[in-house]
């Protein structure tokens, strides 16, 4: 890496390091030390299953059963960072890892909000990020994590995204311009109840 990046990784090495000691929960990946001889190292616990984003690569697209139970994971760590004033701002299939008797625990905590340190630019993967993330980065609330959430298990369960686009900038308009797209459009098998709740989480409003 150029020095400004081992700088920047260092930076989000630390933010992860604060916010894993911070919360102690199953759906959460675990802290075990952090040391520094040169540059920063952090030890967390093995998942030994890999992202979610390998089982949709290897596998496809999730049945209902198992995107739920995704969904439960992710909302139950969430519910624990939360309470500990952490927001994600990451949520994504890559940073949701399969660990030992198949737990599902969010890790890369490097974006963290609540760990004392403010972003210097918008940050995040612009596929599953909230509107509100792009145009605030920094004062986003539990709400951003929601929009991520939801947008996650969409892709789970369509191995598509919400929104497609041929470049970044017209990815994050999507986000916050486009209309809220059905599941059904991609899955005409989708339970009629949990399409209206991913199209409630990935609402364009917070307050909505």
């Amino acid at each position: 890496y150029p020095l400004r990046r081992q700088r920047q990784m260092c930076i989000r090495d630390r933010i992860e390091s604060l916010a894993l000691q911070k919360v102690n929960n199953s759906n959460v990946i675990g802290f075990v030390e952090c040391f520094e001889k040169g540059s920063l190292s952090i030890v967390m616990e093995l998942c030994e299953y890999g992202s979610l984003k390998s089982q949709l690569e290897s596998y496809g697209k999730f049945d209902i059963q198992k995107t739920l139970k995704a969904g439960i994971s992710i909302l139950c760590g969430l519910e624990a960072l939360h309470c500990q004033g952490l927001i994600h701002r990451d949520i994504k299939p890559d940073n949701i890892l399969q660990g030992e008797q198949g737990i599902l625990k969010l890790a890369d905590l490097g974006l963290a909000k609540g760990s004392g340190h403010e972003l210097a630019s918008c940050q995040g993967s612009v596929a599953y990020m909230s509107p509100e993330q792009y145009s605030d980065y920094n004062n986003v609330d539990a709400r951003s994590d929601i929009y991520s959430a939801g947008a996650t298990l969409y892709t789970l369960f369509t191995n598509e995204e919400v929104y497609d686009g041929k470049d970044i900038d017209d990815i994050l308009d999507s986000h916050k311009n486009c209309i809220v797209p059905s599941v059904l459009n991609a899955r005409p098998d989708c339970p009629l109840i949990f399409n209206h709740v991913i199209r409630k989480m990935i609402a364009k409003s917070p307050g909505d």
